[in-house]
């Protein structure tokens, strides 16, 4: 057996994370970037990747949504209105012009409180070009 005692290790040294790979890791993985292209990104292999990096990439999305959610809502609570509408219709609580309720483009944000409130700002028939229809009209 020859004597290796002397010789260098040849290959690539052991990958060692720092902080600012897992930032990179989780952001990238939070705009559903690929892992095979988030490993290409690091130059790693998918199974460095996966050994350094499983919390990042089980929670990579949660945490990116998040953060997002807390910047539109931040924005909402400073009377963004293009927030503020936007958030109203992810809760579900919009209000449906089918249903009788006001339309979007009728509709005034108010910041009350740090909290944003949709109000009808015009009246039912206003975004009619006609009047509304009296029982005088429909005879």
């Amino acid at each position: 057996m020859p004597d290796t005692s002397g010789k260098k290790k040849t290959g690539r040294p052991p990958f060692e994370p720092t902080a600012k790979h897992r930032e990179q890791v989780e952001a990238l993985i939070g705009l559903m970037v690929p892992q095979a292209s988030v490993a290409r990104f690091l130059d790693i292999d998918v199974k460095t990747l996966k050994r350094y990096f499983r919390d990042e990439l089980d929670h990579g999305r949660e945490h990116t949504v998040g953060k997002l959610k807390a910047i539109v809502y931040a924005a909402a609570r400073q009377g963004s209105i293009r927030a503020a509408t936007y958030l109203l219709d992810r809760m579900g609580v919009w209000p449906d012009p089918e249903n009788g309720a006001a339309a979007p483009h009728e509709l005034k944000i108010h910041v009350i409180g740090g909290l944003a409130a949709a109000t009808s700002g015009l009246p039912p028939h206003a975004s009619s070009s006609h009047p509304p229809r009296t029982r005088r009209d429909e005879i």
